[in-house]
């Protein structure tokens, strides 16, 4: 499957590579950033959470990509879109993000949301139904 990539004015949306554990597990350690997403998480969790986000999007054509700016090619976090698995969003589209938290303020999560959710209307709009 060809890398899937999404452009914005700042940032990149893309599917997941290996070498976006390390930064990825940066932030997923931050208590600051997890507080009200969960515990922190180990190398290893993350490791498992990027292989989740690429099944996902091997089945589904989407998932919570990886965010990238283009300034720098900094992974920042992640924004995407996913099928629901609790309460009332099960099988529904859920929009999400995770951001550094020194990029926090500067309008990133806005950005990506907005071209992820354009992405899903404009290419699965069964799902965002």
């Amino acid at each position: 499957m060809a890398e899937f990539r999404l452009e914005t004015e700042r940032l990149v949306l893309r599917s997941w590579r290996d070498a976006d554990l390390d930064p990825f597990h940066s932030l997923c350690s931050d208590p600051e950033v997890m507080a009200t997403l969960g515990p922190v998480m180990s190398r290893d969790e993350v490791a498992a959470l990027i292989e989740r986000m690429r099944g996902i999007e091997a089945e589904h054509g989407h998932c919570f990509w990886a965010m990238v700016r283009r300034a720098d090619e900094r992974l920042i976090g992640w924004c995407g879109a996913i099928r629901g698995s609790v309460g009332p969003i099960v099988g529904k589209v859920e929009l999400g993000w995770r951001m550094a938290r020194d990029c926090w303020g500067a309008g990133y999560a806005t950005e990506a949301a907005r071209a992820a959710l354009a992405w899903v209307f404009a290419n699965r709009p069964d799902e965002a139904a």
